[in-house]
């Protein structure tokens, strides 16, 4: 299944996709939804929280027809950078 993404020129630069996170705005069978994963780092490891650095700890994905970081409609958008 092909997935549309929106790459948003808005996402604020905290919340870019780094070693303890990814956000990701996607179309999946017709509904878009915003998902945040966050991944272990080595403190998490340490601590007993994860087993390995980089492991996926949590997952959350919201229902959206709007954009929250420009606003746009996302009802009809073909995957691309906006």
């Amino acid at each position: 299944m092909n997935k549309k993404q929106h790459n948003c020129i808005n996402l604020p630069e905290a919340l870019k996709d780094s070693e303890e996170s990814k956000i990701c705005i996607a179309n999946e069978e017709g509904n878009w939804y915003l998902a945040i994963f966050s991944f272990a780092d080595k403190e998490m490891v340490e601590d007993g929280e994860a087993e390995e650095v980089g492991e996926e700890v949590g997952s959350y994905e919201i229902k959206i027809d709007f954009c929250p970081f420009c606003g746009k409609s996302l009802k009809g958008l073909v995957s691309q950078a906006s």
